[in-house]
C-alpha cells in the first residue's frame, strides 16, 4: 500500500521526499525568481480561491469555502503559502501533514506567470518546510485526465506509485451528507 492514500482510485498518486534546508521569509532565488513568496493567510483568500477556481486540473469541494480553508491553515501555520508580484498574488499552495507524511494541494500559478518557475518554487518552500518539521515525505494527488498536472510533477522529481485499492469515506457528524456508493462528489472524486 503507498505510504499516503489516494483519494480515490481516478486519482494517481505521487511522492518525493522533501529538501534539506529550512524555511525562512526570502525573495526566491532562480525558480520563481523576481517573486516574493510568503506564508498564506485568510487575509488572501478571496484572491487564492479566483486562482484555484480559474484552473484547470483544480477539483474544489466544500470544504475549499473560507472556514475549511481557515481550519487548514490553523492546522498548518508555516506550510501554505502565497507566490506574490508586485502587490498582486500571482502563485497558491496549501501543504499539510499528520505528523508521518504530508500532502500539498492546490498548487496554482496564474496563466500570466506560468513558466517562471513559482510552481517549482512554491513546492521547494513547501518541501523544506516540511523537512523542518521532521516529515520523511510528501505525495500529491493528481486526477487522471490531467495530463499536463502528470507532466509537471514528474518534471520536479516525484514518482507515480501504483496502487491497489480504493478509498472509503464517511462523515464525521451524524446527519452530514455523504456521496453515494459510486458517486463521486461535486462530479469529481475527493
Amino acid at each position: 500500500m503507498p505510504p499516503f492514500p489516494a483519494a480515490s482510485t481516478s486519482r494517481i498518486g505521487l511522492i518525493a521526499p522533501p529538501g534539506t534546508a529550512k524555511v525562512r521569509p526570502m525573495r526566491t532565488k532562480g525558480p520563481g525568481a523576481g517573486y516574493s513568496i510568503r506564508e498564506m493567510t485568510m487575509a488572501d483568500y478571496p484572491r487564492v480561491r479566483r486562482i484555484w477556481a480559474g484552473t484547470p486540473g483544480i477539483c474544489l469541494v466544500a470544504d475549499d469555502a473560507r472556514a475549511g480553508i481557515a481550519v487548514y491553515l490553523r492546522r498548518n501555520r508555516g506550510l501554505c503559502f502565497v507566490a506574490a508580484a508586485g502587490t498582486g498574488i500571482v502563485g497558491t499552495v496549501l501543504c499539510g501533514h499528520d505528523g508521518r507524511r504530508a500532502i500539498l494541494r492546490h498548487l496554482a500559478v496564474v496563466p500570466g506567470h506560468q513558466g517562471r518557475g513559482l510552481g517549482r518554487a512554491l513546492t521547494q518552500r513547501c518541501l523544506r518546510a516540511l523537512t523542518a518539521c521532521g516529515i520523511p515525505r510528501c505525495s500529491v494527488y493528481v486526477l487522471d485526465d490531467n495530463a499536463a498536472g502528470m507532466d509537471f510533477w514528474r518534471h520536479l522529481g516525484f514518482a507515480e506509485l501504483a496502487y491497489d485499492y480504493r478509498t472509503l469515506q464517511a462523515p464525521t457528524r451524524p446527519g452530514r451528507r455523504r456521496p453515494a456508493a459510486g458517486r463521486k462528489a461535486h462530479g469529481r472524486p475527493h
